[in-house]
């Protein structure tokens, strides 16, 4: 068996090694920067990392811009927006322009997904929000309670445990909705 010289400057020297180092460089720079952060982890003006995402809100809240009033939700809502607008804008720059043009596709979709966010208003991005979250809510418990009634419908009456296994899933059922309906009045004004 023949053994194989290998050069290790020329391993270095290749164009793989040096893409690699393209990927590395920023990881070890993301890791100090993470590292300096969490030395300062607990400290009496609060931890780092909610200083962190607080920032990142405000970013979304567009204090940068002057602009006053937006509250927490609005901003994160506001970067919810802009990172899904991004990504719809790219995905369909990707697959329309040619293959070579993907700088192109990321500055376009990120410039549009800018500027939507920023003008979409406060209020615009609320009522979104409770849109979805009604929806959801209504799909979610809409499918405990179907499936629960199906099951209550599916369960044969010809032994006793079954019949009490029936009435445990209805009172069950009675509960869940009778804890949403007492949530929903403490929503409503």
């Amino acid at each position: 068996m023949k053994k194989r010289k290998v050069y290790i400057a020329k391993y270095f020297t290749s164009d793989s090694m040096k893409k690699s180092w393209m990927l590395v460089l920023p990881l070890l720079l993301m890791v100090s920067i993470f590292l300096s952060g969490c030395s300062t982890f607990g400290t009496e003006t609060g931890s780092t990392i909610n200083n962190v995402v607080e920032d990142i809100v405000k970013i979304g809240m567009l204090e940068w811009l002057g602009v006053t009033g937006e509250n927490y939700l609005t901003g994160f809502m506001r970067l919810a927006v802009f990172i899904l607008i991004f990504v719809v804008l790219f995905e369909v720059a990707r697959h329309l322009l040619p293959p070579a043009s993907k700088n192109a596709a990321i500055a376009g979709a990120a410039v549009l997904a800018l500027i939507s966010a920023i003008f979409i208003p406060g209020s615009v991005l609320a009522a979104i929000g409770v849109a979805y979250a009604t929806l959801f809510s209504f799909i979610l418990i809409g499918v405990v309670v179907i499936g629960g009634l199906f099951l209550v419908y599916m369960i044969p009456t010809s032994s006793l445990p079954l019949r009490i296994l029936r009435v445990v899933l209805l009172f069950l059922l009675f509960w869940i909705l009778s804890a949403t309906v007492e949530h929903a009045k403490g929503l409503v004004p």
